[in-house]
């Protein structure tokens, strides 16, 4: 894993605690800014980094579940586990997006555009 990937992977797991933080609180009461939120920072970072999309969802997407399961242990907050399908569907969506945008363009090579 290169620099990039270790710092997409650190902003991936801040966004998610941060989503799961608010998203724990008392006064929180608003499931489709939680659920829009996750899905757009994944589909961000699958924008911006479309090699490990997977790790990137589970970085964002892990941690609502892991709250559910220390507040409230067992099978009932099993279903919490459904949050990582929005993230995945969020990372894999900026994954395709990205690779519609670069088909046509030319291949770098060394950091430079090929010439033709």
């Amino acid at each position: 894993m290169n620099r990039t990937e270790l710092a997409v992977v650190a902003i991936a797991v801040a966004i998610g605690v941060s989503i799961a933080y608010i998203d724990s609180r008392p006064y929180w009461d608003d499931i489709l800014v939680t659920g829009f939120s996750l899905v757009v920072f994944a589909a961000f970072l699958g924008f911006l980094a479309p090699r490990r999309v997977w790790l990137w969802a589970l970085g964002i997407g892990i941690w609502i579940p892991l709250v559910a399961f220390v507040r409230m242990p067992g099978l009932a907050s099993a279903r919490m586990l459904l949050v990582l399908g929005l993230t995945f569907a969020g990372a894999y969506a900026g994954r395709k997006l990205r690779n519609l945008t670069d088909r046509g363009q030319p291949p770098e090579v060394d950091g430079q555009e090929q010439s033709r």
